[in-house]
């Protein structure tokens, strides 16, 4: 069964895309220390996942996410702690823990907090994946995970590595933003000089 969105969360997940982008193509390092350990238990011809999340920052945390196959039943039996929601996109394959909305659960990605079960099965086993995140102040960050990795056949055995996401795809999702700041620059420029004279 898969789980709605608000209208904010799909806002703070998008958001969350276009600064991890950001993030990497800056290459500035990751302002929180946040570690999201993964255990993984062969049940039959299918696998559970569970997690815990770890924020060694010094602020509270929004969102985690990563990223597996974009397709339909990848995951099932999404299970989250009290106070906190676990939600799988099938739409892009974001599977994300957040604090859930409800006013009468108080937890939260607190600093210096582990945060756990995180729990879903699927019928696709483990591999090496990237988690990412941000915290309450807007701050990108990122690390290592396991997560199921898609093959043709599910089940044990080698799994290819994941493919990171094209360069095109990438600069076509950033050049606008790019452009516009480029532009702003020469005007203010051009204006300065105009000014000088």
């Amino acid at each position: 069964m898969t789980r709605q969105r608000p209208d904010a969360f799909v806002a703070l997940q998008t958001l969350l895309l276009l600064g991890g982008a950001a993030l990497a193509l800056t290459g500035r390092p990751a302002r929180a220390q946040v570690t999201v350990n993964a255990t993984v238990t062969a049940n039959g011809s299918l696998f559970d996942y569970r997690y815990s999340v770890f924020n060694g920052s010094g602020v509270d945390l929004a969102l985690i996410q990563f990223q597996i196959a974009a397709q339909q039943n990848v995951v099932t039996n999404l299970q989250a702690p009290l106070g906190f929601d676990i939600n799988f996109d099938p739409s892009n394959g974001f599977v994300t823990f957040f604090e859930d909305n409800n006013p009468n659960t108080t937890q939260s990605f607190a600093p210096g907090s582990t945060v756990a079960p995180f729990t879903f099965t699927s019928a696709f086993g483990p591999g090496q994946t990237t988690f990412s995140g941000f915290d309450d102040n807007g701050g990108g960050f990122s690390g290592a995970t396991i997560a199921p990795l898609v093959r043709a056949v599910p089940g044990p055995g080698p799994n290819p590595a994941i493919p990171e996401p094209g360069t095109l795809a990438l600069g076509l999702t950033l050049a606008p933003g790019l452009l516009a700041a480029s532009l702003h620059r020469r005007r203010a420029s051009t204006a300065r000089q105009q000014t000088a004279l």
